[in-house]
């Protein structure tokens, strides 16, 4: 059920809310490199995103079995659909993600080759 964990961790979201906007202005940058009439360039993007739940947990929404109360109608939530309501509390991260992508791209004359790593 919900507790004062919520609010421990909204100063570290925060600051990891600004870190991610601060790193998302940066402006990308590709590495050339010139071997007399042939071009190597590389070309890297990193991105970070997190999701939290906002809203508190409500005890219509959560079953009886887990702590849950009935609507006004009196119908209790299911047991199956309360996974998301019983699991994540006020300001849990619910979903995490990195990523990179790097472009390598190699000309020479009228000739190329480009290729696409992606990491996450």
């Amino acid at each position: 059920m919900p507790s004062n964990m919520g609010r421990a961790r909204l100063p570290v979201l925060a600051a990891g809310a600004l870190l991610g906007a601060a790193l998302a202005v940066q402006p990308a940058n590709a590495t050339e490199f010139k071997f007399g009439d042939s071009t190597l360039t590389i070309d890297s993007i990193a991105s970070v995103g997190l999701s939290v739940r906002a809203s508190k947990q409500e005890c219509i929404y959560i079953s009886a079995p887990n702590g849950g109360c009935a609507d006004p109608a009196g119908v209790f939530a299911n047991v199956n659909l309360d996974n998301g309501n019983v699991n994540f509390e006020q300001w849990d991260p619910v979903s995490a993600v990195a990523k990179i992508v790097s472009d390598v791209e190699f000309r020479k004359d009228n000739w190329g080759a480009f290729a696409r790593v992606k990491a996450s």
